[in-house]
């Protein structure tokens, strides 16, 4: 007879014990069952805990309402003072005006600064007074003095 196995059915079960896979299947079910259990109890548990630690809320009315800080208040109104300081910001940044009509030192607007630095670049122009005495780009520009006066 030859040495290799037997292709029939008492072959396989004596390689592969299928009583002892069912029940490692069935126990490995059980395990995570019970591991799921445990782990939803805990967080009721851990949810519960928390919500009673939190305080109750004031009962008083005079509890519930809002903290004003001591007095001098500084800013009365920040929404309303930074929307006056961001429209303001807007008015200066766009309108034309001197800013010392004696050495041809005048502001333009940001829109034609801008254009103005794409059309000639920034070549030999300063990005401060600190740098060569020039203004940065849209803030204010040396206009050469040909005796008109700018418009504001």
């Amino acid at each position: 007879m030859s040495d290799q196995p037997k292709t029939g059915g008492a072959a396989l079960d004596r390689e592969v014990n299928v009583r002892a896979v069912t029940i490692l299947m069935v126990a490995l079910a059980v395990i995570i069952a019970v591991s799921i259990a445990l782990m939803w109890g805990l967080a009721n548990k851990l949810t519960t805990d928390l919500e009673a630690s939190d305080p109750p809320l004031p009962v008083l009315p005079a509890a519930r309402q809002a903290w004003e800080p001591p007095t001098p208040r500084l800013q009365t109104d920040p929404e309303g003072e930074l929307r006056a300081l961001r429209a303001d910001e807007t008015r200066t940044l766009g309108r034309l005006e001197w800013i010392d009509p004696q050495s041809g030192l005048a502001r333009i607007p940001i829109e034609d600064a801008m254009a103005l630095v794409a059309e000639l670049g920034t070549d030999g122009v300063g990005l401060g007074p600190a740098s060569t005495g020039a203004a940065a780009p849209g803030t204010a520009a040396e206009v050469p003095d040909t005796g008109e006066a700018a418009t504001p």
